[in-house]
């Protein structure tokens, strides 16, 4: 730091530069502190930054810097920054069918489908990704032992949750007043078989997962279940996190017709989940919770509920994505070509250590006939439009330190 006497010397341009480059001001920020006759423009007579900073904003060469020109230049200098990190996505799937169906075909070409899986990480300078089996409600239909065995041929591209197609299919199928001392034992077996065997926590799990075409499964459990109680304890003794996927309910109500028309497996009315969901992280607060996904065909995933939750649980995350197609598209955070909405800005602002992108991008074999799904470019959209030093946290930081990769 520079001594007060030699600071006080320097001019006010100087100084100024020097704020800018460190803190970044928003266009708002710029705008309120130089357009002094507030007219909605900064001319070179009101601008207080270096002068040949000027000639650069004033992209129009018109001899004023509008609000446009402050945001089109803070969007080039995220875009630079954003393509400099290499960020973890920390949800993944890898899945054999490369048409994208579910339950179609069985034979699975892991290998395969994780070769493209680094081709495409690399095209969009993705470092690693954590991958998982979908919820599933049949035992055994996908195994998390594939996984692995792809996540030990490259440990430096992959890491593994276990539990979606061997512990949820459990939880699914037992009643909570039917959880037997038999079923928590072995319930309990099976997870720390997935842990000592390589897995780094448990995902993906599922209490409510609504269907959006006729193979996609729709499963409920309650969040505040006896063996998702007790996987939270398994967790919590293991340091290991649980990413659950579940569509909030805040009260009971109809299941919206656009679900009704997509699937028949959606039922006619929608249980409140909410309350399940707020004891479920309550009962033990050591362990880390991420909740899947920023968008929910609810439309009760909205940044008011998602920051109550937060305020209530420091144990709670939240990975962000894009999903194209969405049947609530006003309720989704991060819209077409626009920015990020205000109240979610704000909420990720709030808690910059509680966030991660986890697209839900799902990785096949190639197919030159199949159109597959892109989510992967698009989530990674949000880290150009947060501020760097967030963006730097959500890409890497919060999930090295949540997930303790190296």
């Amino acid at each position: 730091m520079l001594p007060a006497h030699i600071v006080s010397a320097l001019p006010l341009s100087f100084l100024l530069a020097i704020k800018m480059a460190a803190a970044q001001p928003s266009p708002e920020m710029i705008l309120h502190n130089m357009d002094t006759n507030r007219d909605g423009r900064i001319s070179r007579q009101e601008w207080r930054g270096p002068p040949p900073r000027f000639d650069v904003l004033d992209s129009n060469r018109d001899g004023f810097i509008t609000r446009e020109e402050l945001e089109s230049a803070s969007r080039r200098r995220q875009t630079t920054f954003a393509a400099r990190i290499s960020p973890v996505d920390v949800h993944v799937h890898l899945h054999g069918d490369p048409s994208g169906t579910v339950g179609e075909r069985l034979i699975i070409d892991y290998a395969a489908a994780a070769d493209e899986a680094i081709a495409q990480m690399d095209k969009n300078n993705v470092r690693m990704s954590v991958i998982m089996i979908p919820p599933a409600v049949h035992f055994g239909r996908f195994r998390y032992q594939s996984l692995l065995a792809e996540a030990k041929r490259r440990p430096d591209r992959f890491a593994v949750l276990a539990g979606g197609g061997t512990l949820n299919p459990v939880i699914h199928a037992t009643a909570p007043g039917n959880v037997t001392e038999e079923i928590r034992r072995s319930f309990e077996e099976e997870a720390e078989r997935a842990l000592r065997a390589g897995a780094i926590g448990f995902g993906e799990m599922s209490a409510l997962h609504l269907s959006y075409f006729k193979q996609h499964p729709f499963e409920e459990a309650a969040p505040d279940h006896p063996l998702f109680l007790l996987l939270s304890d398994i967790a919590a003794r293991s340091d290991v996190p649980i990413d659950l996927h579940i569509d909030l309910v805040v009260e009971d109500m109809p299941t919206p017709a656009k679900l009704r028309e997509a699937s028949a497996n959606n039922p006619p009315r929608l249980k409140a989940n909410l309350d399940g969901f707020d004891r479920l992280l309550a009962h033990n607060p050591k362990t880390r919770i991420i909740l899947s996904h920023s968008v929910d065909g609810t439309g009760g995933r909205k940044a008011a509920v998602i920051r109550r939750l937060l305020e209530r649980h420091p144990n709670l995350s939240m990975s962000l994505n894009v999903l194209p197609g969405y049947l609530f598209l006003e309720n989704l955070p991060l819209k077409g070509t626009g920015g990020i909405a205000p109240d979610w800005m704000q909420l990720i602002k709030d808690f910059p250590d509680r966030f991660l992108i986890g697209s839900d991008q799902f990785y096949s074999p190639p197919c030159p006939t199949c159109k597959s799904r892109n989510v992967l470019t698009p989530s990674l959209r949000w880290l150009k439009l947060l501020p760097d030093e967030i963006a730097k946290k959500v890409a890497v930081e919060n999930p090295r330190r949540i997930f303790k990769l190296k």
